[in-house]
């Protein structure tokens, strides 16, 4: 119990934090679980397999416009020009996001042939480019609010807001098929986006400041664009499977995949949680790095062990709920992607450390090594059906994390211990190595 911060002995922020992130990913699951199971009942497979697709290019949209940001807000949050930073971003990654939807829309015919109808109406496309941009702000929100060290109020912006938004669209919007499935998503980026501004606001010191005004954004360019090189090839996978899945299996099959992949992923949401919050505390004191590292670890076996073995062991009551052939065509493969938790809780911690080290050759080469290997596998093997897409995803995870992990053990056997002072554009601080494969200075 000490070692996980929990037998009272002090406050622990990480595990604080991290509860906060995991009970915002649980309120997320759970109502996206339930709204997953509104629309099978109300929509067919088939248009339920469109929509998960052109979710997906939302996310997928998202991320991209991002462009590192998240990553320097949660790595450097103390900036004396924090509220002008973040007003930079918002503003970069809503103008991003735009730009890229257009892109996408305009590549449709090249990405997937089964999505082409859709740009002939123009209503539909002009939602998709809202609903992208949305999104994308709700995504730096996120971070801001990890990095200022209130994550509770994700679990209130994404848990409750934006899970009872989508909860009650499907309803009136059930004779719009695909389009009904994205108009609720993304009413639901929207409103979450809308109430994260609002909460800034009420909560913290933050202000919209519009006044052009140089930052040390422009000073951390090459960390921003690293991070934004390797989170791109980490998405990839997530963000292109519906995608090849609806290609190579068609739409029904990719409705199994995706309800599939959205249960699994309340595991993974495990990992990612802890992982921002470990990037946070680690950032206020970096001396503290090898401690949190062990901590962390610790926690997320903690989480993994039991929660993987519910959630297998009740793959088919789970898979049910969406309809008999959901648990008959996707139970095999919730249980893969279950143990398939594992792979990526070993991927996000190890990456993260790698990331804090700004040790970004290896974890570009990490993430492309999950890349490469995951969207290969399914290109090979992906129309053997849904499994073999679940085996890609495991082993494209297992690949990259023992990759970034054997990095990490290297790096430990070759720098002996001792206490190195480490400089950055702008600062300076003092690292104390200690045994941890990881208690080394930033390279």
């Amino acid at each position: 119990m000490r070692l996980l911060g929990l037998d009272g002995s002090g406050p622990d922020k990480l595990v604080r934090n991290s509860a906060f992130l995991i009970l915002a990913s649980g309120i997320t699951a759970l109502l996206g679980f339930l709204f997953w199971v509104v629309v099978a009942r109300l929509f067919s497979p088939a248009a339920v397999g469109i929509a998960t697709s052109l979710v997906s290019a939302t996310s997928l949209i998202g991320y991209l416009s991002l462009l590192g940001l998240n990553s320097v807000l949660l790595r450097f949050p103390n900036s004396p020009l924090r509220n002008t930073e973040v007003t930079q971003s918002i503003l970069l990654t809503a103008v991003t996001a735009c730009v890229v939807s257009v892109m996408y829309l305009a590549a449709i015919p090249l990405i997937s042939g089964e999505l082409t109808f859709i740009r002939g109406k123009p209503l539909f496309c002009i939602g998709f480019s809202v609903f992208s941009v949305f999104g994308a702000v709700n995504m730096l929100t996120d971070a801001v609010f990890v990095a200022r060290r209130i994550p509770h109020y994700n679990a209130i912006v994404d848990g409750l807001i934006q899970g009872i938004t989508k909860l009650v669209l499907p309803v009136v919007l059930a004779g719009f098929g695909a389009a009904g499935i994205l108009a609720s998503v993304g009413w639901g980026y929207i409103v979450a986006a809308v109430a994260s501004v609002i909460l800034l606001y009420r909560v913290s010191d933050f202000r919209l400041t519009l006044r052009p005004m140089r930052t040390p954004l422009l000073g951390r360019v090459g960390f921003s664009f690293a991070s934004y090189v390797s989170s791109v090839l980490n998405l990839g996978p997530v963000m292109l499977l519906p995608i090849l899945t609806l290609h190579l299996l068609g739409a029904e099959a990719n409705a199994y995949y995706y309800l599939a992949f959205q249960i699994a992923n309340l595991l993974n949401a495990a990992s990612y949680a802890i992982g921002e919050s470990l990037m946070a505390e680690a950032s206020t004191d970096e001396s503290r790095l090898g401690p949190l590292l062990r901590r962390s670890g610790l926690m997320l076996s903690a989480i993994l062990v039991p929660a993987v073995t519910v959630v297998a062991g009740a793959s088919g009551l789970l898979l049910r709920a969406f309809g008999q052939a959901y648990a008959t065509e996707a139970r095999n493969l919730l249980i893969l992607l279950s143990l398939s938790a594992f792979a990526v809780g070993l991927n996000t911690w190890a990456s993260v450390a790698l990331k804090f080290l700004r040790r970004m050759g290896h974890l570009i080469a990490s993430n492309a090594i999950y890349l490469v290997i995951t969207i290969g596998l399914v290109e090979a093997f992906g129309r053997h059906g849904v499994l073999a897409i679940g085996w890609a995803w495991f082993i494209g995870n297992t690949a990259s994390g023992v990759y970034a992990a054997v990095v990490l053990f290297v790096s430990r056997v070759r720098r002996p211990a001792g206490r190195h002072r480490c400089t950055t554009k702008g600062s300076s601080y003092l690292v104390t190595r200690s045994p941890s494969p990881v208690g080394q200075s930033a390279a």
